[in-house]
Order: structure tokens, then C-alpha cells, then sequence
């Protein structure tokens, strides 16, 4: 899993559509392990918690799916930019 933290080292590391997408995955595959073991546990404590981790996946799950969403905005945009310029060309060019 990628730390986000305020420092250079970490910033400069490119974050990328595949990187984000792969960690979803795993987010997903662990949310769905946290539900599997609500219907196990019985004692208190443990549901806690069960629901603050809960809590903490669906917030990492929230804020990779709003990244992605920006990156591929950006590429969408990028790519439609390029067909402007294009279009932009003089026409004896």
C-alpha cells in the first residue's frame, strides 16, 4: 500500500492509473474480508474494531476512486487538447 505523506521522497514517486487501480483491488479484497468476519465474531471489542477499520478502508477506498477519477480526467482532456490543436493547424499547412 502507498503511504501519502508530506515529504519529498514520497511525493516525487509517480502515481500512475495501474498503481492506483491495483490498490483498490486490494482495498476491495480486504473490505471484503472485514464483512466475512462481522458474521464471526461475537464479542464487542472486536466488532469495534471490526467497524473502525471498516471505516478506515471505505475512506482509502473513497479517496483512491476520487484519484482516479482525476487522472483519468486529466488523460481525457490531454488527449482532446491534442485534437484541438490539430484542428488548429493554418489551412495551408
Amino acid at each position: 500500500m502507498y503511504a501519502v505523506l508530506k515529504n519529498d521522497r514520497l511525493e516525487s514517486m509517480p502515481v500512475t492509473k495501474e498503481s492506483l487501480t491495483e490498490e483498490l483491488r486490494e482495498i476491495n479484497g480486504r473490505i471484503a474480508a472485514v464483512n466475512r468476519e462481522f458474521n464471526l465474531v461475537t464479542d464487542e471489542k472486536l466488532i469495534d474494531g471490526l467497524i473502525y477499520e471498516m471505516l478506515s478502508l471505505t475512506e482509502r477506498q473513497g479517496y483512491l476512486i476520487k484519484t482516479l477519477k482525476k487522472i483519468i480526467a486529466e488523460s481525457e482532456n490531454e488527449s482532446l487538447s491534442h485534437f484541438e490543436a490539430v484542428d488548429e493547424l493554418p489551412s495551408g499547412a
